[in-house]
C-alpha cells in the first residue's frame, strides 16, 4: 500500500517503465484497485532518507462500470500497458452465496493503454536471439524488457551464459552513468544461474550507488 488509497482490495500493480508514456509518469507505481474505486491509482514516488514516500496524482484509469475489476496490469513489449479486466458483478465471498447466477465464469476483458500522439516502442528481440545481443538489452530502461530477457538468458546453457556475461562486463565503460546498473544486471544474470560470484557480489555491495547497494543486499 504506498500511501492512502480510496478504497481497497488492490489486485495488482506495476511500475511505469516506459519510454512511450511521458517523462512524467515514468516509474509511477501503479495500485489496481477492485471495489469502491474501481481504476488504476498512480503515484510518484520520491527518495525519503533511506525509504521512499509516495504522492498520488491523477489516476491512469477510472470507470463507472460496477463491473469493472482491474486485477492485474503490466508494460508490453510495444511500451503500452496492458490491463486485465476481471469484469464482474460479484467478487465477494461473503455478502453473496458462491451459486450465485450473477457471477460470471467465461468472460474477462484486457485493455491496451497508450499515450495519444507518441509512437509505440518497436519490440526488443529476445526469443531465440543470440546471448551477446540478449546481455546488450539489459541496458535497455524498460524493466519488463530486461526481465524478459533473464527468463531466456534462465533457459540457455550456464557455461556459455556466464561465459559471455563476464566478456561482457569487461567491455562496460566504468564512465558510463548506467555503469552500477548494467553491474547490477550483471549479478542478477547470475542470480537466475544460481551461481554465486562473491567478487562480483561484495563490489556490489561497496557500489557507491545506493540503489545498487540495496538491490545487492
Amino acid at each position: 500500500k504506498p500511501g492512502d488509497i480510496p478504497g481497497r482490495s488492490t489486485g495488482g500493480t506495476e511500475i511505469l517503465s516506459s519510454r512511450h508514456f511521458p517523462e512524467e509518469l515514468r516509474g509511477n507505481f501503479l495500485a489496481l484497485n477492485v471495489i469502491t474505486h474501481r481504476g488504476i491509482l498512480n503515484f510518484k514516488l520520491s527518495e525519503d532518507g533511506a525509504g521512499l514516500k509516495s504522492q498520488m496524482v491523477d489516476p491512469l484509469l477510472v470507470s463507472a462500470d460496477r463491473s469493472f475489476r482491474p486485477v492485474d496490469a503490466e508494460v508490453g513489449p510495444d511500451g503500452a500497458l496492458y490491463v486485465a479486466d476481471w469484469q464482474n458483478p460479484i467478487i465477494g465471498h461473503m455478502q453473496h452465496n458462491l451459486r450465485d447466477t450473477s457471477r460470471d465464469h467465461l468472460h474477462g476483458r484486457i485493455y491496451r493503454l497508450t499515450a495519444v500522439g507518441r509512437p509505440l516502442l518497436t519490440p526488443a528481440k529476445i526469443a531465440g536471439q543470440p546471448i551477446p545481443a540478449l546481455l546488450d538489452l539489459l541496458k535497455e530502461p524498460e524493466d519488463r524488457v530486461r526481465y524478459r530477457t533473464k527468463i531466456e538468458l534462465s533457459a540457455r546453457d550456464t557455461t556459455a551464459v556466464l561465459a559471455a556475461l563476464q566478456r561482457w562486463i569487461d567491455r562496460l565503460d566504468p564512465k558510463d552513468p548506467q555503469y552500477e546498473h548494467h553491474m547490477m544486471e550483471a549479478l542478477w544474470v547470475r542470480q537466475w544461474h544460481n551461481r554465486v560470484d562473491e567478487t562480483l557480489l561484495k563490489r556490489m555491495l561497496r557500489s557507491p550507488e545506493p540503489w545498487a547497494r540495496a538491490a545487492a543486499t
